[in-house]
C-alpha cells in the first residue's frame, strides 16, 4: 500500500512563517502541521494540464486533453482522477 494521495491547496505564506518559527524547512513539516494551513481541495483544472492532442483516458477510454500532473496519465474528469488515485494508493504502477 502506498501513501494516500492528497490534492490540497495550502496557504504557503502562513505555512512558511510557521516553519521558520519552529526552525524547519517546508518539506520537513508533518501532515499534522500542514493540516493547519489547508485552504481547500485542488480543483481538477489545477491537478491536470490541458494538452493540444486528445488521448484516451487511462480509466474509461474516453478521448480527453487532460494530462494528470501527479501520475502522468490522461484523465477525463474528477471521477476518473479519484479512481486513478485509489489505484495508485493500492499499488498500481502507471506505465506511460
Amino acid at each position: 500500500m502506498r501513501r494516500k494521495v492528497r490534492r490540497l491547496n495550502y496557504n504557503f505564506y502562513e505555512m512558511d512563517k510557521y516553519a521558520k518559527n519552529v526552525g524547519k524547512k517546508l518539506i520537513e513539516l508533518s501532515d499534522e502541521e500542514r493540516e493547519l494551513f489547508v485552504t481547500g481541495s485542488m480543483s481538477f483544472n489545477h491537478c491536470c494540464l490541458r494538452m493540444l492532442e486528445y488521448t484516451p483516458c487511462y480509466i474509461c477510454g474516453q478521448e480527453t486533453p487532460w494530462l494528470d500532473r501527479k501520475h502522468g496519465i490522461y484523465l477525463c474528469n474528477e471521477e476518473c482522477m479519484k479512481i486513478a488515485d485509489c489505484r495508485y494508493e493500492s499499488g498500481e504502477n502507471f506505465n506511460t
